[in-house]
């Protein structure tokens, strides 16, 4: 089936089974993604890579705005669903005051440079904490930080899978960002096409943060969870510094009407550095707690940190809106510490390893031998009715420079080397 039309048919099929769940079917909402499923190959999703540069944020805006032109528009049809859960006009009045002016500046090249309402590409930088509102705990991200002080050529790695349910209708939107900013760091990030804020990603110096949603309560008005990575990454030149910033710590005077971050929601924010030095931000709109690697009396393991979608320290576990130590959530989490265990006891853990563990992330005992769909799905219900909901792994290794990127499952997709340098950015397929 032409692609186009493959497309077109995805989204009617969204459309349809969203409108009947919304009001009282929801297994046809499972059933229409399901369908919608087999007309898009999962496991060939294209590693669009872009350069984005300019001497204003606005200008770097237009930029991206015009190498993502088709994806963005493309997009508009599901900003759209997702904004009918609020009032959009409202919604955007009362978030913009927390968005950083730079990245105000730069959506509104965005914007410009794809044809499309400015509203547009707020609400898709809204996207996550727009879902998180409406449909609870519909992203499922697993993570891990490894600070990797034995492997001493290869350093400290991050690594991400992207575990999300709508990955059925998302995944082609995706793309990954070398940002080159007139002020501040330079960037690698992944993202959606249109979103100026990150999924997850590395600065310049070493700094690398991502993220995991967590169900709870106590929701209010802040920064989008993407906006807070991207605005951490640029002023951050250490993990203490990205941490404090994440967990509203840290005052940033460029204009700003918020000059500390205020959170939207539930998030586990990890961060890296270059010396090796981790943390994992447990925060809400209301309350926050940051875990250290290494801090055996608060029960951290000595290193590395692991995160799901559930908090795990005590000072926050409460403000999880959901069962601890119980169901995917955690069984992802648990899981994902038993490969690091394995990775901290060889002593041997690099880049390679690294794709190893995400691809083989949902069972410890296949000791890194791949032996099909292995990925981590996003809930146990869908499991039964569609395939793995990975929709990316995305790892940073800060010591050697580079990220290590699959825009599909990564039980089948290829990764490629995404670099600062830009006589050589992209190099692959490599595994």
């Amino acid at each position: 089936m032409n692609k186009k039309y493959a497309a077109i048919l995805i989204l009617i099929l969204f459309i349809f089974g969203f409108g009947l769940a919304y009001f009282w079917l929801d297994k046809l909402f499972i059933f229409g993604f399901g369908l919608a499923y087999f007309w898009l190959d999962k496991f060939e999703v294209p590693t669009k890579v872009i350069t984005i540069q300019g001497s204003t944020h606005y200008e770097l805006g237009v930029s991206y705005g015009m190498q993502c032109r088709e994806q963005i528009r493309a997009f508009q049809g599901i900003i759209g669903i997702a904004a009918g859960f609020t009032s959009s006009a409202q919604f955007i009045a009362e978030i913009e005051p927390y968005i950083p002016p730079y990245l105000l500046d730069e959506m509104n090249g965005v914007a410009r440079g794809a044809g499309v309402p400015n509203s547009t590409i707020i609400l898709i930088n809204a996207f996550a904490d727009i879902l998180n509102y409406a449909a609870d705990n519909i992203m499922a991200c697993t993570q891990f930080i490894f600070a990797n002080k034995t492997n001493t050529a290869a350093g400290p790695i991050y690594g991400r899978n992207l575990d999300y349910f709508p990955n059925h209708i998302l995944d082609n939107f995706q793309v990954v960002l070398r940002i080159f900013p007139p002020s501040g760091k330079a960037v690698i990030g992944h993202t959606i096409a249109g979103m100026v804020g990150l999924l997850g990603g590395m600065n310049s110096d070493g700094v690398c943060v991502s993220v995991s949603l967590v169900d709870t309560k106590e929701v209010g008005l802040g920064i989008p969870a993407v906006l807070a990575i991207r605005d951490a990454l640029n002023y951050a030149d250490n993990a203490s510094i990205g941490t404090a910033i994440l967990n509203g710590s840290y005052s940033i005077s460029d204009g700003r009407t918020h000059s500390y971050q205020n959170q939207t929601s539930g998030w586990n924010y990890g961060v890296l550095d270059l010396d090796g030095t981790a943390a994992m931000v447990e925060t809400t709109n209301q309350n926050s707690y940051t875990r250290w690697e290494g801090d055996t009396a608060n029960g951290e393991y000595v290193g590395w940190l692991a995160a799901a979608n559930h908090f795990t320290s005590s000072a926050m576990i409460s403000k999880y809106d959901g069962i601890p130590n119980v169901g995917n959530t955690y069984n992802r989490w648990n899981t994902m510490n038993q490969l690091m265990a394995q990775a901290n006891a060889t002593q041997q853990f690099g880049p390679y390893e690294a794709m190893q563990t995400l691809r083989n992330q949902w069972d410890p005992v296949l000791n890194f031998n791949l032996g099909g769909d292995r990925s981590i799905d996003n809930l146990d219900l869908y499991t039964k009715f569609i395939p793995s909901g990975s929709m990316a792994s995305f790892i940073m290794c800060p010591l050697l420079n580079y990220t290590l990127v699959t825009l599909c499952q990564p039980s089948f997709g290829d990764f490629y080397v995404v670099s600062f340098d830009n006589s050589n950015p992209v190099v692959g397929p490599i595994y």
